[in-house]
């Protein structure tokens, strides 16, 4: 018997413990202990974590290095601002008016709830 899962109170719940691997992936953020920070043998591999309705993405580093020579697994230090950011903003703009629009509507149909 497993006193956790999807249904257990934080932190012993499922999601929970998923976004527990945030710190891990931003452990080198984390100051002088951040390294050393870990939940289990080999999350070091952990690279990136998405959620999604009903799913969780858990993405591994891959071994070697990148274009650039760099490691998948170094922190970037610095503040980088990539090209195309209009394009992005734009998208995300219509993104948030197609949300709006969504949120009307569904307004309109869903039962009253109190």
């Amino acid at each position: 018997y497993f006193d956790a899962g999807i249904l257990a109170p934080p932190p012993l719940n499922a999601l929970s413990r998923f976004r527990q691997y945030v710190d891990v992936i931003n452990r080198g953020y984390l100051g002088p202990t951040g390294p050393a920070y870990s939940l289990f043998e080999g999350d070091n591999s952990i690279m990136e974590i998405g959620f999604a309705r009903n799913v969780i993405f858990v993405r591994k580093a891959l071994k070697g290095t990148d274009h650039n020579g760099k490691s998948y697994d170094q922190y970037p230090r610095k503040q980088h601002k990539m090209g195309g950011f209009s394009d992005i903003k734009k998208t995300l703009e219509e993104a948030m008016e197609l949300f709006k629009e969504q949120s009307i509507n569904l307004d309109k149909w869903r039962p009253n709830v109190k």
